[in-house]
């Protein structure tokens, strides 16, 4: 990856390729197959005409443990951008989520946009992830991991990073990387200048690109 340390000095390495975000096995029939198979539930569920935000979160990393004080106010920003956008809210937590922060963040949540408008996947049975990123208009991943965002941009569907802490190193060059380029928007940014829902964000997908120059490389060489 490009915002690696050792992409930042690669001026002189043969043979290295690099990427913008972190290589990952979903493709668009798995996305669709797995929101046919959700969309009938979700629009089952209620006449509620509302479109869905899928809300990705992480947690504890080797950089920080975020706490009551994270939670709190990503639940505000996450309840002011479900008003703004008038949008309901997946939340799927990951195995780092620690469960108190989690079951705060649900708490708050529904407190302030009603039990009606927050749906938590609650770990058992079959992964609604890859269908949840088919049928929700805006997707949001808290920033601590870059698998999460570089899967979220595959989709191609306006992807917003929300901040458990200020990132810094290469995690804040891998962010600022994949705003630059047009993949993700800050969600405080959106929610301070709602206008930039409107505009196009691209689909990261080097899949193509990383097996063509692998192969080339190997080509005649067995």
């Amino acid at each position: 990856p490009r915002h690696d340390d050792i992409a930042q000095k690669a001026a002189n390495i043969p043979n290295l390729l690099t990427i913008t975000g972190a290589l990952n096995r979903l493709d668009k029939k798995e996305i669709e197959e797995e929101a046919t198979a959700l969309k009938a539930a979700y629009d089952a569920d209620e006449a509620d005409e509302r479109k869905l935000a899928l809300v990705m979160i992480g947690g504890r990393n080797r950089r920080y443990k975020p706490g009551a004080k994270a939670f709190t106010r990503l639940a505000k920003e996450l309840a002011d951008f479900a008003r703004m956008a008038d949008v309901k809210l997946a939340i799927v937590p990951s195995r780092r989520t620690p469960k108190r922060g989690l079951k705060m963040l649900s708490e708050q949540l529904r407190g302030r946009l009603g039990a009606e408008s927050i749906w938590v996947w609650d770990g058992a049975n079959h992964n609604p992830y890859p269908g949840l990123l088919g049928i929700a208009e805006f997707v949001i991943v808290t920033s601590d991991s870059v698998n999460m965002t570089s899967e979220a941009a595959f989709t191609g569907k306006p992807v917003l990073t929300a901040m458990l802490a200020e990132e810094e190193g290469r995690i804040d060059r891998f962010h600022q990387m994949m705003q630059a380029d047009g993949h993700t928007a800050r969600l405080t940014d959106v929610l301070a200048r709602p206008e930039r829902l409107e505009e196009a964000f691209r689909v990261l997908d080097e899949r193509v690109k990383t097996a063509e120059v692998v192969y080339k490389f190997f080509e005649g060489k067995g």
